[in-house]
């Protein structure tokens, strides 16, 4: 089972790519105004299991310590190549995972961080700009039971951003968006150390196709 994980975490770690801005829903281009940002900084600390967080509205922007607390799997940030992380983290001495990983460079709103896997990590900042932080934008209103199959943003599905939680059985839930908001987890309902149970903030855009194999999940609308 161990040596299923680590091919699944080199798996992830492998195909990453780095692209600074973080993952967003695609919308037209309208002027926003400018509001003045509170710079005001604080300690902060949050732990993260699997899913995508954006920088000012998930988290704080921020210098961040990362620590591994549970399980093994891929973590990598939009900004990977800048001050950024794309490395698998656990708590086991495989010769594979990290623990610990220091200075960890968030500090630019929309940049983005993913946690693949099994891992539970532990971000923590003496300065963090918790002041900074402005609400999630999520067009979807709808919750959706998905047994195995195919699924079509637009016309299955709301376009917006979801927590996917497993609810029966075990198998794969991908999404051709996969490495850009999107998801490719080996999810399931049983305590073994392989599945996820729930995946966080999973970014569907208009005509993407979420495929389900081998277990029943629910989507729910992300806060």
């Amino acid at each position: 089972m161990k040596k299923i994980l680590l091919i699944l975490c080199l798996g992830v770690l492998i195909t990453s790519c780095g692209d600074e801005k973080g993952v967003e829903l695609k919308e037209p281009k309208a002027n926003k105004k400018v509001e003045k940002e509170n710079t005001q900084t604080e300690a902060y600390e949050v732990e993260l299991s699997a899913g995508h967080y954006v920088v000012g509205v998930d988290i704080p922007a921020g210098i961040y310590n990362i620590t591994a607390i549970k399980g093994a799997g891929n973590v990598s940030s939009s900004n990977m190549y800048d001050g950024g992380i794309n490395q698998v983290m656990g708590t086991q001495d495989d010769g594979v995972s990290i623990k610990e990983f220091k200075n960890l460079k968030l500090d630019k709103k929309d940049i983005s961080i993913t946690v693949n896997g099994t891992a539970v990590i532990k971000l923590s900042s003496k300065a963090a700009q918790t002041k900074n932080l402005k609400p999630k934008e999520n067009p979807a209103k709808k919750e959706y039971t998905f047994s195995s199959g195919n699924y079509v943003v637009g016309k299955d599905i709301e376009r917006g951003i979801y927590d996917i939680i497993a609810v029966k059985g075990n198998g794969n839930i991908s999404s051709d968006n996969m490495f850009d908001g999107g998801i490719n987890e080996v999810f399931g309902t049983s305590g073994d150390e392989l599945y996820v149970k729930e995946f966080k903030n999973a970014y569907f855009n208009d005509n993407v196709q979420l495929t389900v194999s081998g277990v029943t999940i629910k989507l729910v609308p992300s806060k």
